[in-house]
């Protein structure tokens, strides 16, 4: 088992085409929310959909770069 899951709801959603990661559950414990199990999937699901759904890691990368120099400069 990797450490990142794709998300797949047990409903029908809209959300559904949006490529989010499957955040496990976990206690309001400190650590565990710092372990790369939940912080991984956590902060690539906030990434706008545009990111997300790059096609190769290249585009990927550079879609990245973009949204987080447009969100600190």
């Amino acid at each position: 088992a990797g450490l990142c899951t794709a998300y797949d709801p047990t409903r029908a959603l809209c959300a559904t085409d949006h490529f989010y990661l499957e955040v496990p559950f976990t206690a309001c414990n400190f650590v565990k929310r710092n372990v790369f199990s939940f912080a991984g999937p956590s902060l690539f699901n906030v990434l706008p959909c545009s990111v997300r759904s790059s096609s190769s890691l290249a585009i990927f990368k550079q879609c990245l770069k973009t949204h987080l120099f447009i969100q600190n400069f």
